[in-house]
């Protein structure tokens, strides 16, 4: 929006200019990422944005690479099945900083703060942010002045990451007016609180979330779940719903991965949903049954109903029936990923054209319905 020539490095792809280059990793390996930076060098490509990933830097990927500012955004607990500690996680990302001119850091996290500290007294150039702080170099007054009054893409998470882009940008020199308009003209991003369209009255979202801590913001985001579904034994699949709107949340565990926060997801789950149906997400070649059970033992602690439909696409057309006008879905998890891992197979899945696909057979049945009640004399 400023006028300047961007690239992206990152989990939904690399775009270099208009072309756009499917990934494997987050943070490619050291070969090919030297390899789209000069590209973008050739086409004049004056800007580039790329995510970091903790398993990139720990395995040096970004070794030698000098940048302009780094973003420090949050840390909550992921992929410690490789880092094996929160101390271990954080060092890995810190690493990023050594190799940039500026750090911007969200001060409204813990390890932020933290991080902010040890690169001060580093005597590292350090901007900090903080939508509860007015004492921030980029805090309050200036979120208020750099920021659209509303975004159009919803959660105060998403604030807060505005916040530090807009910092960044300014440390970049584009003149406020800029930012503020970029801003209020941004796209949703793919499978990031993306909005699958229908003339239901169904608000049906498909998310990313995939931690413990996403999910919990992602749901607080769309507003606090009531637990206004009764009947049925607990985990069964019977529900009496008497009251709307309601909040159905479906989401599931990757196999493989992360075993501690299957109960925390289940507990983000269950706390801010009405209705929850856990299924798979993308297994890989573990059991279904301990994926499950784990996840369960957060379901249980917030006394929200709930039930399994293992295949995925079942659980989201189970869902749908049960949605009313005014309701919202949550389908979270896989967010833009076009496939779906079970045992080795990589299979062609996406939650938004399957949302999309049955939405659409909800929406004929109820014409139908619709056009039958007419009929009748």
């Amino acid at each position: 929006h400023a006028g300047r020539s961007c690239g992206l490095i990152g989990t939904l792809g690399n775009y270099l200019g208009e072309e756009v280059l499917p990934t494997v990793n987050t943070t490619p390996g050291a070969a090919v990422l030297e390899d789209l930076l000069q590209r973008m060098k050739e086409e004049r490509i004056g800007s580039c944005a790329l995510e970091a990933s903790s398993h990139g830097l720990s395995q040096g990927r970004l070794k030698g690479l000098q940048m302009e500012c780094g973003i420090f955004t949050n840390l909550t607990p992921e992929h410690l099945d490789w880092h094996k500690t929160m101390e271990a996680y954080y060092e890995a990302k810190k690493r990023l900083f050594a190799q940039c001119r500026t750090a911007v850091v969200n001060t409204d996290d813990g390890w932020g703060r933290r991080l902010a500290s040890e690169l001060l007294q580093e005597g590292r150039r350090v901007l900090t942010c903080s939508l509860e702080s007015g004492e921030a170099d980029f805090g309050l007054g200036e979120a208020e002045l750099l920021l659209p009054e509303k975004l159009p893409i919803p959660g105060r998470f998403n604030r807060s990451n505005a916040l530090l882009a807009a910092a960044c940008c300014r440390e970049e020199g584009i003149p406020v007016k800029r930012i503020r308009e970029g801003l209020k003209c941004m796209e949703p991003v793919p499978g990031r609180m993306e909005e699958v369209q229908n003339a239901l009255g169904i608000r049906v979202l498909v998310d990313y979330a995939h931690t413990p801590d996403a999910l919990q913001q992602v749901l607080q985001a769309l507003g606090e779940g009531r637990s206004q579904i009764c009947g049925g034994p607990e985990g069964g699949a019977k529900f009496a719903i008497d009251a709307a709107p309601k909040q159905i949340t479906v989401f599931g565990c990757g196999g493989e991965r992360d075993p501690e926060k299957r109960p925390l997801m289940g507990l983000a789950a269950g706390r801010g949903s009405t209705l929850c149906i856990l299924t798979r997400d993308n297994p890989r070649g573990e059991d279904d049954t301990a994926i499950f059970a784990a996840a369960e033992e957060g379901l249980r602690r917030t006394g929200c109903p709930y039930t399994i439909v293992a295949d995925r696409k079942e659980a989201i057309q189970y869902a749908l029936s049960l949605c009313e006008r005014g309701d919202t879905l949550l389908i979270a998890g896989k967010g833009h990923e076009t496939y779906q891992i079970i045992g080795r197979e990589k299979l062609p899945f996406d939650d938004r054209r399957t949302a999309a696909e049955l939405l659409r057979q909800k929406e004929r049945a109820a014409e139908f319905a619709a056009k039958e009640q007419g009929e009748r004399p």
